[in-house]
């Protein structure tokens, strides 16, 4: 990848461009979306058989978040799982031992709700056309960069900075030239899911 097209993505993120760390992380994104448009790389397997583990996976999640919520309801057993050592590195010995460790609690949940929408996210939707599929991976592949490295909120707006960086390095991921992509609903889908995941965890 050319070091001024790098660069100038950088810059678009608000990225420091000395960052090595961003930089590779920005390359190996855009090699990644480049592949999904050789159409030597791509072997796609069937829709069953690309779905089959991740609904799996999905299931598995979704069983423990239910486990984790009906956890709550056995109120000794509950404390003792969320103050076990796998969690609390220090045990503060002045508090009740009853008491639930919060962040703990907070971190295994979201975790596991990140697992479970990523999986639903990642199923191979038949009825969508392959290029609208690309393009969302692209700008999904934009938004992990833009999220670990830009110093910028993220916003759905086709007129906003992120709207901006996404275009860009979409364009910079098929190698030519033309005109701009109509990317908004992909960049707006892409911001709503960040947006969403943000949100903290809730238990009834």
């Amino acid at each position: 990848m050319n070091a001024k097209k790098l660069d100038d993505l950088m810059e678009l993120a608000g990225a420091d461009v000395n960052d090595s760390d961003a930089r590779w992380r920005l390359e190996t994104a855009l090699k990644a979306t480049t592949s999904d448009y050789d159409p030597e790389t791509v072997h796609r397997p069937l829709p069953s058989d690309w779905n089959a583990p991740l609904d799996e996976l999905k299931k598995r999640a979704d069983a423990l978040l239910g486990q984790l919520e009906k956890l709550q309801y056995h109120h000794h057993a509950n404390s003792a799982f969320w103050r076990s050592p796998s969690f609390v590195d220090n045990k503060d010995d002045h508090e009740p031992d009853d008491q639930v460790d919060e962040p703990a609690r907070d971190v295994v949940i979201r975790t596991v709700e990140m697992i479970s929408s990523a999986a639903a996210q990642a199923r191979f939707e038949q009825q969508g056309r392959p290029t609208e599929h690309r393009k969302q991976h692209a700008v999904d592949r934009a938004t992990e960069f833009w999220v670990r490295h830009s110093p910028y909120e993220i916003s759905g707006t086709s007129t906003g900075k992120f709207a901006d960086f996404a275009r860009a390095f979409y364009l910079a991921a098929r190698g030519n030239g033309g005109d701009t992509p109509d990317l908004d609903r992909q960049i707006k889908r892409a911001a709503a899911r960040v947006v969403s995941e943000r949100k903290p965890p809730v238990l009834s």
